[in-house]
């Protein structure tokens, strides 16, 4: 008796800090776009309301304001611009298909030793532009590198998000706050330096 009251003590303790993480992080979330948002407008309208710490109680003397004479107008030839020579780099499609064609071997040990390097992969070859880590996860398999999908929205978090590798947005008419990823444009550099670059 006495352990089933502690097991469902866990059990207890333990949906309560699953819950807390996880309306801490809508909260979070919610935060941050309503700063980046509205946070510049209402600082424009508060900020008038604030008062300037570099104001003195003492009135001072006023100096007498005198108007600068309008700046003259000269009218200058244009000169010709050159164009610089541009610089060819192969373009995102062309660097795809590099990657496609390398070799199994090479690939595994490039994996090996970067998870994240498995899943901004996967998300490169595929044609869909937002996925959920279950897709991501279907996608490595598919590929012959499997990656849980737990571990793949784990290594999107911790190093996907935080590195820029990734951008998530909540799925639309997802339960308990699912996200889906899309790669950037830095993910796809760093996918590209990893793999080409040896």
């Amino acid at each position: 008796m006495i352990n089933r009251i502690h097991d469902l003590k866990n059990k207890l303790i333990e949906t309560g800090i699953d819950l807390t993480t996880r309306v801490t992080e809508v909260v979070f979330d919610q935060t941050t776009r309503f700063l980046e948002q509205w946070g510049p407008v209402i600082w424009e309208k508060i900020s008038r309301y604030i008062p300037d710490e570099t104001i003195t109680d003492e009135p001072t003397e006023l100096e007498p304001v005198t108007e600068a004479p309008a700046p003259s107008v000269e009218v200058t030839e244009s000169k010709e611009v050159q164009p610089e020579p541009e610089v060819v780099t192969p373009s995102n499609s062309e660097l795809l298909v590099k990657i496609e064609k390398l070799p199994f071997a090479k690939l595994k040990t490039a994996f090996a030793k970067d998870q994240m390097l498995k899943i901004i992969y996967s998300m490169a070859r595929t044609e869909k532009e937002w996925l959920t880590p279950r897709e991501i996860s279907e996608l490595c398999k598919s590929f012959q590198f499997e990656v849980l999908p737990g571990n793949v929205r784990k290594a999107l978090q911790n190093k996907g998000i935080t590195s820029g590798l990734v951008e998530s947005r909540p799925v639309p008419d997802g339960k308990n706050n699912a996200k889906e990823y899309h790669m950037t444009p830095v993910g796809f550099d760093y996918l590209v330096e990893n793999l080409l670059s040896n």
